[in-house]
């Protein structure tokens, strides 16, 4: 609802300024959680096995050319190849961003900071799960009946560790739900362009004086179709 609603007042401009907002929450919630392993690490009563004989191609090293486990670095890289070049050079979302550009140039480098901090988003994801992987060595909460899926651990260390910190749980709160509406967001600002262009500017020779109604009234004829 919050997604759409700045959407259809701002258009591409409130989306793409709530957006930067947005990326710096998204980064914020996994650095929380690191920082906060990182900091537990390294206090006196630290419960984290140390470092030494650590086996690292047992967790995040594994290079064996074995494509029939998902768990290896070759794996993972043809695996996320794919879905990045979508996401960095044909999406629509993206698309349309780079062609709202004034020129060729700061398409460029829009198109060169977005793939920056693409690449930026990963390794914090990164390094929040080798923090988590560091941090329940021995001691996994999967096997001891803690959760019952991997997809849990994340919560689970938020409830029992992360909460002990004031305001972080918000803090990765809010990261997840930009997330969630800066996807949602730009999604319904594209799909709603892609109708103006393709399907009513042709059929309607007074379309280019509507434009910013028309554009705002499908975003919201979406957001409704979507609940």
């Amino acid at each position: 609802m919050s997604g759409t609603i700045y959407t259809a007042m701002g258009g591409l401009r409130g989306v793409v300024w709530t957006d930067c907002v947005q990326i710096l929450l998204i980064f914020c919630a996994p650095a929380a959680i690191t920082a906060k392993v990182a900091i537990d690490f390294m206090s006196p009563d630290s419960a984290v096995l140390p470092l030494k004989g650590l086996d690292i191609s047992k967790y995040i090293g594994n290079y064996s050319l074995d494509f029939t486990i998902d768990e290896n670095i070759w794996s993972c890289f043809f695996g996320a190849v794919a879905p990045a070049m979508c996401r960095l050079c044909f999406d629509q979302v993206v698309a349309q961003r780079l062609l709202a550009s004034r020129t060729l140039k700061d398409a460029k480098r829009t198109a060169i900071v977005s793939s920056v901090l693409f690449v930026f988003t990963y390794l914090t994801i990164f390094s929040m799960g080798v923090a988590l992987t560091l941090w329940f060595r021995g001691c996994d909460p999967l096997s001891s009946g803690a959760v019952d899926s991997v997809d849990q651990i994340v919560p689970y260390y938020i409830k029992t560790r992360l909460v002990q910190v004031p305001g972080c749980v918000g803090l990765y709160l809010a990261g997840v739900v930009c997330a969630a509406t800066s996807t949602t967001s730009s999604t319904i600002n594209s799909q709603a362009a892609i109708l103006y262009v393709d399907i009513i500017s042709p059929r309607w020779k007074y379309a280019t004086r509507h434009v910013l109604w028309i554009t705002r009234c499908t975003g919201e004829m979406k957001r409704r179709s979507l609940d």
